[in-house]
């Protein structure tokens, strides 16, 4: 800006020319700072605007982040008691299959040991049979050696286990 200084005193024409030259420039300055000013606020205006929103776009992207975060958690949770709960599962299902292969081992040794049982009960009972009928036979004498004349009957072997005798 240019210093005024009061005028007191008549002037020149090409001072006064000057001086009017000088306050144009100087309102013309003025006009053109006051309008690079308010485009300069404009433009901050904007950028300000323009920050806003993008902080609010990341604000609502970090708020649907957080809520598939949460789910995906809900998710995990759920994934991990499925797991434990099938874990458990096999774990019992070993048991049940250790337990069972005991018993049907244990069942498997008594049916054998009770078959063995019944095949020397039925050979023995054979052989009594054989016995008593020798001795009454022996008591009666030939005429009895037939089948009609036998009292105590030869024992069904098929009958007691179920199965042909071998």
């Amino acid at each position: 800006m240019a210093s005024q200084q009061p005028v007191s005193t008549p002037t020149s024409p090409e001072r006064i020319k000057k001086v009017e030259h000088e306050i144009i420039k100087e309102a013309k300055d003025e006009e053109k700072n006051l309008k690079k000013a308010i485009k300069d606020l404009t433009q901050t205006e904007k950028d300000a605007k323009k920050a806003n929103k993008g902080a609010v776009k990341a604000e609502q992207t970090l708020e649907k982040s957080e809520k598939k975060e949460q789910s995906a958690l809900k998710d995990l949770y759920k994934a991990e008691n499925a797991h434990d709960v099938a874990v458990s599962s096999v774990h019992q299902a070993q048991q049940n299959l250790e337990l069972s292969t005991k018993r049907n081992t244990k069942v498997k040794e008594a049916l054998q040991a009770k078959s063995a049982h019944v095949d020397e009960a039925m050979k023995a009972n054979e052989e009594h049979t054989k016995s008593r009928n020798a001795r009454l036979t022996a008591l009666r004498g030939p005429a009895a050696a037939n089948d009609a004349g036998r009292v105590v009957p030869e024992p069904d072997t098929t009958v007691a286990t179920g199965r042909a005798q071998d």
